[in-house]
């Protein structure tokens, strides 16, 4: 009985996905992202710099 509630439920999930994305233009989505690249690039490299040398100074100061 499950397994038929779980077939109906998968059913009518994929087809609520088909008729959302279905007049989604992919290519304008791939065009924002890369678009937003290089402001978030740098600014996750320079959170990540940041981490990486948070870490070391903490290192160092419990090593001393």
């Amino acid at each position: 009985m499950t397994d038929m509630l779980v077939t109906v439920a998968e059913g009518a999930t994929s087809t609520y996905i088909q008729q959302a994305i279905s007049n989604v233009d992919f290519k304008l989505v791939l065009t924002e992202i890369v678009s937003v690249a290089p402001t978030i690039l740098p600014a996750l490299v320079a959170i990540i710099a940041f981490r990486k040398a948070l870490r070391w100074v903490i290192g160092t100061v419990k090593g001393a």
